[in-house]
């Protein structure tokens, strides 16, 4: 394939997302595919990247990816829906089952087959062990906690949380948490819990 380079790395790149979207995952951009469950979550895939002079290293993430939270939360941040962002992930390789799986690396040398096959084995661990560790957290009630216990992480994670159980019902303390969050005064935090407590005062009258 030549050198190992921003070419090889989108060819390797292209030709998962094919064989991903051949297992029935939906390629819903050119480079990002998930699996929806239905309305209210999707496995997310996520495939991070390490670009070396003599390696391309693949890092497969998975987790779950809700529309109804990132809508939410893009409405109250003022930014613009992404479906390509995980509201929950986890390292693949951090799946009980398939902790041992030897690691991806392609480079220029390798031959067809043996690139072709180390594709078809990513694949198939997000089918076999990916997607159902995805479904088993597919529900609000699943995801809750998992989102509190990386409250302190920020990134979105408060955010995810309060939207969470804003649509589980549970408006009370999705209020009580957000004027919690900000007396801590996180900057990355205040415009969307400004807008969440204005947004829960007026559906109040």
């Amino acid at each position: 394939m030549g050198s190992c380079d921003a070419s090889f790395k989108k060819i390797i790149c292209m030709r998962i997302m094919t064989k991903f979207a051949e297992n029935g995952f939906d390629r819903f951009r050119k480079d990002e595919i998930d699996w929806p469950f239905n309305a209210d979550f999707h496995c997310w895939v996520g495939i991070n990247t390490g670009l070396y002079p003599h390696v391309l290293e693949i890092n497969p993430n998975i987790g779950i990816h809700s529309p109804k939270i990132h809508k939410l939360y893009a409405r109250l941040e003022g930014c613009k829906y992404d479906r390509g962002i995980a509201t929950y992930p986890v390292i693949l390789g951090g799946i009980k089952d398939i902790a041992n799986e030897m690691a991806f690396a392609f480079t220029p040398d390798q031959s067809a087959d043996f690139v072709c096959s180390e594709i078809n084995r990513l694949v198939q661990l997000y089918v076999q062990f990916g997607l159902p560790y995805a479904l088993s957290i597919a529900s609000y009630d699943a995801l809750l906690p998992l989102l509190k216990t990386r409250i302190p992480r920020l990134g979105g994670y408060p955010e995810h949380y309060a939207c969470c159980l804003y649509l589980m019902g549970r408006k009370e303390e999705a209020y009580d948490f957000c004027v919690a969050s900000l007396k801590k005064d996180e900057p990355s935090f205040e415009i969307f819990g400004k807008n969440f407590l204005e947004m829960m005062r007026e559906n109040s009258n």
